[in-house]
């Protein structure tokens, strides 16, 4: 698989939320991975080659949201190769979430429940980022604020 390929990986353990998801972006040309929890994310991230973009929940069983990024903002490579999300219900934990990463990450937040479109905006926006850094935040300015 080429590194050009926008690879995106949808984090949440409802299933109809994951389905919906991966509907919507193989649609318009993305290779999706699903998993149902952190510990899944974080496993198929360090083993990804490539750059992916990561949808994630922030309330899930056996790893949530705010425990990844704690993951990530602690691992340079997970840190930098990949660009992060929060879509949650649960906005009263992103402030938890955001302070785990101590400032390393930037990371947009879509309430629940969530317009497709401004989904598929983000992740567009993501991609960009990807394919045009080497490192440190792969956000624009406008990225930050969903």
């Amino acid at each position: 698989m080429s590194d050009s390929v926008v690879r995106v990986l949808v984090v949440d353990d409802d299933r109809a939320i994951r389905e919906t998801l991966r509907a919507a972006l193989e649609e318009e040309g993305y290779v999706v991975a699903e998993a149902a929890n952190g510990a899944l994310a974080l496993d198929i991230l360090r083993r990804t080659a490539g750059r992916s973009v990561v949808l994630l929940d922030l309330r899930m069983p056996v790893m949530d949201g705010a425990q990844v990024l704690k993951a990530v903002a602690a691992d340079e490579r997970l840190a930098t190769r990949h660009a992060y999300a929060i879509i949650t219900a649960n906005r009263e934990m992103v402030p938890a979430a955001l302070a785990a990463t101590h400032g390393r990450l930037t990371v947009p937040v879509i309430p629940k429940p969530f317009e497709l479109d401004d989904v598929l905006d983000l992740v567009e926006r993501a991609a960009v980022g990807l394919s045009t850094s080497d490192s440190g935040s792969l956000w624009d300015a406008q990225g930050a604020t969903c």
